[in-house]
């Protein structure tokens, strides 16, 4: 029935890339430690959707981005974590060049890594801005609008790629799906 009904609204909105937004709370981790369930919950959301996407024959055109408005602290404040810097998106779908990390890991996690503003807080090495960059481009978002999309990105004028800190549609969809 949900395979029936997505076809037929993905007909009805006769646009060549859309996007729907859903939301599970209840991450923040201050007075608890993230459950194995929680998490759970996001494979559970994902599997059956990825399954249908691939029954239509469209898994090839849909990206699925998963983050978080902000990062948590690595550490304990011994009940749970706190706000952090550092976070991470996770991006897949059938164009998506995956299997790998973007942007620069931290060679240690410990308090004396360079990327260590302490209390677990670890510095980011990429924008926000990077992941959405390269999905803007796959939207077809031309390089004179982009502005109107991150406000940003005029902070790294002159610059596009991975080099520059701002990801490009092709380093993370594959060339003949772009």
């Amino acid at each position: 029935m949900l395979q029936v009904i997505g076809a037929r609204i993905r007909g009805e909105l006769a646009e060549e890339r859309s996007t729907f937004f859903a939301s599970l709370g209840a991450f923040d981790t201050h007075n608890f430690a993230l459950s194995e369930s929680k998490l759970g919950q996001v494979e559970a959301a994902l599997r059956p959707f990825v399954a249908d996407m691939k029954h239509l024959g469209v898994w090839d055109s849909v990206t699925v981005v998963v983050a978080s408005e902000f990062g948590r602290t690595i550490t304990s404040n011994g009940k749970g974590t706190d706000h952090g810097w550092g976070g991470h998106a996770q991006i897949m779908g059938g164009a998506v060049r995956g299997g790998r990390i973007l942007g620069r890991y931290p060679s240690s996690l410990g308090t004396g890594s360079e990327l260590s503003a302490g209390r677990g807080r670890i510095i980011p090495t990429t924008s926000w801005d990077a992941v959405w960059h390269g999905l803007a481009q796959w939207f077809g978002v031309a390089g004179s609008s982009m502005e109107y999309v991150l406000p940003n990105v005029r902070n790294f004028e002159g610059c596009d790629g991975i080099g520059c800190g701002l990801f490009s549609a092709p380093d993370l969809f594959k060339p003949h799906l772009l």
